[in-house]
């Protein structure tokens, strides 16, 4: 899955939309647009556990009816 990080002051205007200028966040692209995952309260949640973030991840995506590309 590719990841692309942006600074704020980088960010590109589609994202900074998606995120209603809210950082640090997490946005999905998917086909039908960006759709935001996790925002900063829920990046705090994970307390700077990876395997917290992945989980929350999926749960977001699930929650948003999302599901990762095959391949």
């Amino acid at each position: 899955m590719p990841i692309h990080t942006f600074h704020r002051n980088g960010q590109p205007a589609a994202i900074r939309a998606a995120s209603g200028g809210r950082a640090p966040v997490i946005v999905a692209e998917t086909n039908s647009g960006l759709v935001l995952l996790l925002e900063p309260a829920d990046l705090d949640a994970c307390s700077g556990s990876i395997n917290r973030l992945c989980d929350a991840i999926e749960q977001a995506a699930a929650r948003r009816g999302l599901t990762w590309p095959s391949g």
